[in-house]
């Protein structure tokens, strides 16, 4: 299996798992968490220009875009005969809290009133 069919498999299986957040973000080591930062900044980019862009050899960019994709924060997509590489957190209004997430409870004035 070559790594375009990798990057596919893995993006997929990782569909259903746990929704990242921007605080998941800040837990990453730095170079996983630069590259990040970047990609959301360009909405998606090649590993080559992920290298290119943040000083780092194409080997490194390829492992730790890898290591994203497989924990969730990245999605890849082929556009043109290369890989593009998305961000993908979950939005600020569905982020989960430890009970599933965030709800108005569906009598929400009698809520406020009392």
């Amino acid at each position: 299996m070559d790594q375009k069919d990798a990057s596919q498999k893995s993006a997929g299986e990782e569909q259903s798992g746990p929704e990242r957040t921007m605080l998941d973000v800040l837990d990453l080591p730095e170079e996983q968490r630069r590259v990040v930062q970047w990609l959301l900044r360009q909405s998606g980019a090649t590993a080559s220009e992920v290298s290119a862009h943040l000083a780092l050899p194409e080997t490194a960019v390829a492992c730790i875009l890898e290591t994203l994709n497989k924990e969730g924060f990245l999605e890849a997509g082929e556009e043109c005969d290369a890989i593009r590489w998305r961000v993908r957190l979950a939005s600020k209004r569905l982020a989960a809290t430890p009970h599933g997430p965030r709800r108005a409870p569906m009598d929400i004035w009698k809520v406020l009133e009392d």
